[in-house]
């Protein structure tokens, strides 16, 4: 009891006191019994980390209409409190109570709007929802997806986000368009993988205009080498004209950068 006293004077309103509310519970289920537990656990159910205990027991014990109260309950406190990432947590448990329950339309519809609130690819929610969905339906469901997507995120769309489900879905194509509309050579070279088997001239032509557009802007050695690594992966892509068109425009278009010239010697 000693020890109870001591954790009640630790403040909750930071992580170290959130994390002592926890062990409170625990001690006081084993001092008190739990039916004195739980009430204090209730009182205190604004602290995340006894929210994920009380939704546990409650999923535990098959009370399903309680663990969504619970779940409801910090998804309206935790938007107002401006926690996204809670926020999210607490949907994610609205998706294991639909799944315990077997709820296929509810599973369907929390898995959906996980998918879409995230700006990167989810595989977990991707794969659930294509275990959900009949498969003569999939397809057309994941071009609702997209259009989904489109219509709720322009101007801004998340790339990442897109490129998930064409890669998961084999549609490299799309995957080539989408990465042409902003081909700077970081997402370039992160989809390279996905396309070279089919797309290696497309590559090379997204290459040298990012090269192109990366020595525009960016001076110094490291840059120039970094200008260079790319250029010896357009040769690998079978862009080996390619890239003796572009040092040959290198060289004539900034003469003056002697360290360019020097790297692009040794491409």
């Amino acid at each position: 009891r000693a020890l109870l006293a001591l954790l009640e004077r630790e403040g909750s309103d930071d992580y170290a006191g959130k994390a002592a509310q926890a062990i409170k519970y625990n001690i006081l289920a084993k001092v008190s019994g739990e039916a004195a537990a739980d009430a204090w656990l209730e009182a205190n159910i604004a602290n995340p980390e006894l929210r994920r205990i009380a939704l546990q027991k409650a999923l535990d014990s098959q009370d399903f209409d309680k663990a969504r109260r619970i779940a409801d309950e910090g998804i309206a406190l935790d938007k107002a409190k401006n926690y996204p990432g809670l926020v999210v947590e607490w949907r994610d448990w609205l998706l294991k109570i639909a799944q315990a329950q077997g709820d296929r339309d509810l599973v369907i519809q929390h898995a959906r709007q996980l998918f879409l609130g995230s700006n990167c690819f989810q595989e977990k929610y991707y794969t659930i929802l294509k275990t959900q969905i009949e498969p003569e339906r999939w397809v057309s469901f994941v071009e609702e997806l997209l259009r989904e997507i489109e219509r709720s995120r322009k101007p801004y769309l998340p790339t990442e986000l897109i490129s998930g489900i064409f890669i998961s879905e084999g549609w490299t194509e799309r995957l080539l368009n989408l990465v042409g509309q902003s081909p700077n050579l970081y997402t370039i070279d992160k989809y390279a993988s996905y396309l070279s088997e089919k797309y290696a001239a497309e590559l090379v032509a997204l290459y040298a205009r990012a090269v192109s557009d990366y020595l525009k802007e960016k001076v110094g050695r490291d840059h120039y080498q970094e200008a260079c690594r790319y250029l010896r992966r357009m040769i690998k892509l079978g862009g080996r004209a390619k890239v003796t068109e572009l040092i040959a425009d290198f060289r004539q278009r900034y003469p003056q950068r002697r360290a360019l010239m020097e790297e692009l010697e040794r491409v």
